[in-house]
């Protein structure tokens, strides 16, 4: 390996094409193997392809170690195998696999309710949250702003127009 890379340095080629009247060289066998490939491969010699082995996946690679790394890239640990169910991304399958083992990761910190997902986690800790009515005096406290707009209609409504009599419950609702 030394040798190799010493002769980068030196400008030693001791790897020469011999295909016609070429008379290209290089420092590595692995450079003249790929010249030989794209300056001299003839047309009617099939490229050899390397397909990739996951069922459905379509991807194709030049070499086999291209395929491989694509392969444990794409799609290794990404399938569930308890239903075998594929997934983007590994985290999406680690989420997955709670729905097999009832295991509830996300617990309420309010209520200890497990949860399978964060999302549901979170639309849960919604309803622990106050929405306060903004009426000026009120102090009423809700769970969901949909609850402070049907309670808003029971304010009565001070600010009305002279032209139109339409009323308002804020001041600068009246333009």
């Amino acid at each position: 390996r030394l040798n190799a890379h010493l002769s980068i340095h030196y400008g030693k080629k001791p790897f020469s094409c011999d295909v016609n009247d070429c008379n290209k060289a290089y420092t590595s066998l692995y450079h003249l193997r790929r010249h030989k490939a794209n300056a001299h491969e003839n047309a009617s010699t099939p490229k050899q392809i390397y397909k990739c082995e996951f069922t459905g996946c379509k991807a194709e690679f030049k070499t086999h170690q291209n395929a491989k790394k694509h392969f444990k890239r794409t799609h290794e640990g990404r399938t569930c195998k308890e239903c075998g169910k594929i997934f983007a991304k590994r985290s999406q399958l680690i989420t997955h696999q709670y729905d097999h083992t009832g295991i509830a990761p996300y617990k309420c910190v309010t209520c200890n309710i497990g949860f399978l997902r964060k999302t549901e986690l979170r639309k849960h800790e919604r309803g622990h949250r106050e929405h306060i009515c903004p009426e000026k005096g009120c102090f009423l406290a809700f769970k969901s702003w949909s609850e402070v707009r049907k309670h808003l209609i029971t304010h009565p409504r001070n600010y009305v127009c002279l032209f139109c009599r339409k009323s308002y419950r804020c001041r600068k609702n009246l333009k």
